[in-house]
């Protein structure tokens, strides 16, 4: 009788360390879950911001003085609306055939 309430704590000890070791690695996949977000989403944020921003401006020159850069800038500028307006147009023709 002896040898088996032995087991049975051996057993129940063994157990409860399975039950630490479990509760242990939830513990680090939580952590390393919340990092992997945490790097996520300052990655989906700080992208666009850093893609967004010409490479003077990424390179942190001043080029106030520099008419040239402005005017092709303003340029750029006016291509991209061109370009949105011509996006734009074509999708209300393809909606107004979805739509009627």
């Amino acid at each position: 009788m002896d040898d088996l309430l032995d087991r049975i704590q051996t057993l129940e000890r063994h157990v409860q360390s399975l039950q630490q070791q479990a509760t242990s690695v939830a513990r680090r996949l939580r952590w390393w879950r919340r990092l992997t977000c945490s790097l996520t989403v300052l990655t989906v944020f700080g992208l666009p911001l850093t893609l967004g921003a010409g490479p003077e401006e990424r390179k942190g020159n001043d080029r106030k003085g520099d008419s040239s850069f402005h005017h092709k800038r303003k340029d750029d500028d006016d291509k991209a609306l061109n370009g949105l307006a011509q996006r734009i147009r074509a999708r209300e023709r393809k909606l107004k055939h979805v739509t009627s």
